[in-house]
């Protein structure tokens, strides 16, 4: 029951997710507002994040998952920071972002709400599911 709740609840925010970046794109809501872009970024964190752990802990590509402890909190960063900085790439190579003096600073600030969103879902996943 564990392994389709956190795999629905991952799939629906994904769709979420998708949905609120699709809206924004077309409204130029990025642009316009501040928070929308952090906010994406957050529940993109965790989505993939809840996807991720999914895969990890409840299918058969992983023969032996490591137990849920802290051990597996580095494998969850490493991973989201990993999705984070393609996601990245993506925005730049399709023009989403560009270089700019604030280049630097927004994808610290994208990279940091991946992880948190990330981090949030490590802590649903080892400690209250």
């Amino acid at each position: 029951m564990k392994s389709f709740f956190i795999l629905l609840l991952s799939l629906i925010l994904i769709g979420i997710t998708i949905g609120i970046d699709h809206l924004s794109k077309h409204f130029y809501l990025y642009w316009q507002t501040g928070w929308i872009d952090a906010s994406v970024h957050f529940l993109g964190g965790l989505s993939a994040t809840l996807f991720f752990s999914w895969v990890y802990f409840y299918t058969n590509l992983f023969k032996n998952p490591l137990p849920r402890k802290k051990s597996t909190l580095v494998l969850f960063v490493l991973y989201i920071l990993i999705v984070g900085i393609l996601w990245e790439i993506y925005e730049y190579h399709f023009g989403f972002s560009f270089f700019s003096q604030y280049f630097v600073s927004d994808t610290i600030s994208d990279l940091s709400m991946d992880v948190l969103g990330g981090l949030l879902a490590y802590f649903l996943t080892t400690f209250l599911i």
